[in-house]
């Protein structure tokens, strides 16, 4: 794959994610429940000993948005944010401990 169809293919990537927001902003998009594959491997694995990474993901300026933006919009754009973020790291075969607001 060229570099110039790598940037293409991120470019609509992007574009699919910001409406996908957008459209959970607005009420009319549901994510769907990821975590159920992500609890039963933590379950299977229990007392496994594996070799893994840890990612941490922050939304850069939550502190100032939740005290300028009305609650409810702020919980949208978290979950938004969170769901977008779990998405993307299935897709990459991981998995999602946990989220912390």
């Amino acid at each position: 794959m060229l570099l110039t169809d790598k940037k293409m293919h991120s470019e609509d990537t992007f574009l699919e994610i910001q409406k996908r927001i957008w459209r959970s902003l607005n009420k009319e998009y549901e994510y769907s429940e990821i975590l159920n594959d992500s609890d039963q491997f933590l379950r299977e694995n229990m007392f496994s000993k594996l070799n893994m990474a840890v990612l941490y993901v922050d939304l850069v300026g939550s502190t100032k948005m939740s005290s300028e933006i009305p609650t409810e919009k702020v919980g949208l754009i978290i979950s938004s944010f969170a769901q977008e973020m779990a998405q993307s790291i299935r897709q990459h075969h991981g998995y999602v401990l946990k989220f912390v607001w």
